[in-house]
């Protein structure tokens, strides 16, 4: 965001700009226009400004970065507030205080200031994350956040990718990836395969079935969609480890049996938040690879 700053001051030294992350959906309503015009004027005022969203969903509350800022007097006060500090993926309880108060908003990552005042700042940038840096802009700055209720999903999650997903009209499930999927008696799940895998799923409710090759193993995962958020520590752990492909994974899941055939040898299931499942693969006489799933 530096470089794209000095970048642009050469291009414009009064140019104001608008640094957005790319996994995101947003529907681009009166609300969302009305919260960048916000920024955009408090960011001319010399006031680099976040763009903060309410929502009520506590699955992306508890998985969003959070802005806290102060109450507005009045309902006269400027549209834009002072942003005090910050939490970061809060826990239940704190997020269903911060609820409550009102006086907090998912940050989005999208920031707003002209040139001038981000390449003044008394920063050292090299190294910071993002949300270092607002918080070092804060110590520097008025730091702003405007706030808006426009639709928003971070796309980082199993269940924003079902939430943005088409749907069946019955059943509202949701397909993405390259392969086959067959489904019968499932309902509110996202599916996701890949190419020469057919992947039949039987009873499957409210959860993410997803397939992807990890190192040249086939890795199957089932995920409640309310327990999105805990997929991240899959991907921790794996960064970290590679154990999960060691074995069958588990993280607050019960009585799920991984039928074993020769094929089985090079896929590995796990479980976030499902239980009771039955997970089957095999190759058929076309040397097809089929994995069954059904919950019991």
């Amino acid at each position: 965001m530096i470089k794209a700053a000095e970048f642009i001051s050469e291009l414009d030294e009064n140019a104001v700009i608008i640094n957005t992350p790319a996994d995101q959906f947003i529907v681009s309503d009166e609300s969302f226009i009305e919260t960048i015009n916000n920024a955009l004027d408090s960011a001319r005022s010399g006031n680099p400004t976040i763009i903060g969203v309410k929502v009520s969903d506590l699955v992306t509350f508890t998985g969003c970065g959070h802005a806290l800022y102060d109450a507005p007097e009045s309902e006269e006060e400027l549209p834009t507030y002072n942003v005090k500090g910050f939490v970061e993926k809060p826990e239940k309880e704190q997020a269903l205080q911060l609820m409550r108060e009102d006086c907090s908003a998912c940050n989005t990552g999208i920031n707003v200031w002209d040139a001038h005042t981000i390449l003044s700042a008394k920063v050292d940038a090299r190294g910071l994350g993002t949300d270092e840096l607002m918080s070092a802009l804060r110590l520097y700055a008025d730091l702003k956040v405007a706030v808006g209720t426009f639709p928003w999903y971070d796309c980082g999650t199993l269940k924003s990718l079902y939430d943005i997903s088409a749907k069946t009209p019955n059943h509202k499930n949701a397909t993405l990836g390259g392969g086959k999927v067959e489904r019968t008696d499932c309902r509110g799940s996202l599916f996701c395969s890949i190419k020469g895998v057919t992947l039949r799923a039987t009873n499957i409710k409210d959860e993410a079935i997803i397939l992807n090759v990890i190192d040249g193993k086939i890795v199957l995962a089932a995920v409640k969609l309310k327990d999105s958020q805990k997929v991240k520590q899959l991907a921790e752990n794996y960064k970290e480890h590679k154990e999960f492909l060691i074995d069958d994974f588990s993280f607050g899941a019960r009585n799920n049996i991984v039928m074993r055939t020769d094929f089985s040898k090079e896929l590995h299931a796990g479980f976030v938040g499902a239980d009771n499942h039955i997970v089957y693969s095999h190759k058929n006489q076309d040397g097809e690879i089929e994995i069954a799933i059904s919950e019991q």
